[in-house]
């Protein structure tokens, strides 16, 4: 069983035959973690959060070290079902299994910050990203957004933003947010 080969009909856009293919190839072994994670991607794209929830859970439960399973039910975790400690279980778990992921830190960064009331701890999030990817404008306007919003840290925030700046010239959400800060 390939679920590479069956993800051709995901990218086809048949996501009835795909889920299909993924069905059947679950039938054959009902503990294949690759065709659990992608039904669960099938779901997930075809709106059905819970269906991916499932999904991703069982193929970690059948290879607890599929850190994009991990990831993905994070994901799900945090924009559909609003279970943010387990995100952030999830996220933590990416985090032991690719410490150099910057992006399980970022979203770590922002279930800590938006939705835990964790500042500090998203602050060091922030940080383990950007120190895995410097280059990423996005990253520095979310570290200025919290340092502003939360910290009360506005040096630090205009540091940012400028740098969000040099990374992306024509980031205007950067650009925006430093002017407001330099107005006081």
């Amino acid at each position: 069983i390939n679920a590479e080969y069956m993800g051709a009909r995901v990218k086809a856009g048949n996501l009835k035959g795909a889920l299909a293919d993924y069905d059947r190839a679950l039938e054959i072994n009902p503990k294949y973690p690759r065709a659990l994670y992608q039904r669960g991607l099938v779901r997930q794209k075809s709106g059905d959060p819970n269906g991916s929830l499932g999904d991703y859970s069982a193929a970690v439960e059948a290879n607890p070290e599929f850190m994009a399973a991990f990831m993905n039910r994070a994901i799900v975790r945090m924009e559909h079902i609003r279970d943010y400690n387990g995100a952030l279980e999830d996220l933590r778990k990416v985090t032991q299994l690719e410490p150099s992921q910057p992006l399980a830190f970022f979203n770590m960064a922002i279930v800590l910050s938006e939705h835990l009331n964790q500042p500090h701890e998203a602050l060091q999030c922030y940080d383990c990203a950007l120190e895995l990817e410097p280059d990423n404008a996005q990253y520095y306007i979310n570290r200025a957004n919290l340092r502003t919003d939360q910290l009360n840290d506005h040096s630090g925030a205009l540091s940012d933003y400028s740098r969000a700046i040099e990374l992306d010239s024509e980031n205007t959400d950067a650009y925006s947010n430093r002017g407001v800060l330099r107005m006081g």
